[in-house]
């Protein structure tokens, strides 16, 4: 039988007002509900200007609709680096397909780009697409693009993988990267990007979404470390970071457009799963069809339920 999913009710909260605020604005000769600002009385005082009781909000600018480059320019005000760049992942979760990492960077004093923010709240692709190509064409900036494959990724895990991904993308944008565009045609861990090649390691320091920085230093695990090299800038870890700053963001952005657009060819080649709706993520669609169509070479058999199901030589699930 396909396997079951899950469903989990959400919780649900009330919000109560305090009592003891109640019985302070029943001391104080103040009736809450009652209470009413008299612009009168607010006008004839001198410090004060009248009430504004004006519905209409303010107009704000653009660039606000972005996220603030705020650890970017503290560091920069701290005069230790001159590059800051931000590094993030896209597809960590899925049964199929690629884990994509991104790095980014920004000349210190161009403009903010309007709309840039975590990925994952940008729920219109086209907006995604449209944010991607100004990224991309932005005077001055350097990217980097790293594609880990699902066979990396069963071989050396999740984590690592996407954090190997993570010191490509970095190297890439700092000494240069290959200009082949990502394709699904491609397999294996490649990088591709836009960088002059010419920034100096000693000058970048890298902002990194999540709760580690991606160096493996004290891993002693071959599979990973071998003929592989450690993370080439020093550089901090945010939670949350794709949320919280700018370059970061853009890595985002540049991570999850570029992962979808893989996917959706994916599903040219395979179109009974579903690929171009759900991107690979384990929903009710997807692990039926694979439990009805098989398992591809794209789909990651470390990954539960596929781990747990018994695989004939082609693929099929023996059921």
């Amino acid at each position: 039988m396909p396997p079951k999913t899950k469903q989990t009710k959400s919780a649900q909260t009330k919000c109560k007002t305090s009592p003891g605020t109640r019985r302070s604005s029943r001391l104080s000769g103040v009736d809450p509900i009652s209470y009413k600002e008299d612009s009168a009385s607010v006008d004839k005082c001198p410090n004060l200007g009248p009430s504004n009781t004006s519905n209409k909000k303010s107009k704000k600018n653009p660039e606000e609709t972005s996220l603030p480059r705020a650890r970017e320019t503290s560091l920069l005000k701290a005069q230790k680096h001159s590059h800051i760049l931000g590094i993030d992942e896209a597809g960590r979760g899925p049964l199929a397909g690629p884990v994509v990492t991104a790095a980014c960077y920004f000349p210190p004093s161009s403009p903010l780009i309007p709309g840039i923010g975590d990925s994952k709240t940008i729920t219109d692709e086209s907006e995604r697409e449209r944010l991607y190509e100004q990224i991309v064409s932005f005077p001055g900036v350097h990217y980097c693009v790293t594609i880990i494959d699902s066979h990396r990724i069963d071989e050396i895990n999740i984590l690592q993988a996407t954090c190997e991904g993570m010191r490509s993308s970095a190297r890439g944008l700092i000494q240069g990267s290959s200009s082949v565009p990502p394709s699904s045609d491609r397999v294996g861990c490649y990088s591709s990007g836009q960088t002059s090649g010419k920034l100096k390691a000693e000058e970048c320091y890298a902002l990194v979404d999540g709760n580690r920085y991606p160096s493996y230093r004290g891993n002693e695990d071959k599979k990973v470390t071998k003929g592989k090299q450690d993370m080439i800038c020093s550089g901090e870890a945010m939670i949350k970071g794709d949320g919280r700053e700018y370059v970061i963001a853009a890595a985002s952005i540049l991570a999850k457009v570029t992962r979808d657009r893989i996917m959706r060819e994916y599903d040219e080649k395979w179109p009974e799963y579903g690929l171009g709706k759900h991107k690979g993520y384990p929903t009710k669609m997807h692990q039926e069809a694979i439990y009805e169509y098989g398992v591809k070479g794209i789909h990651r058999r470390t990954f539960a339920p596929i781990k747990n199901w018994k695989i004939n030589k082609d693929g099929s699930i023996k059921k």
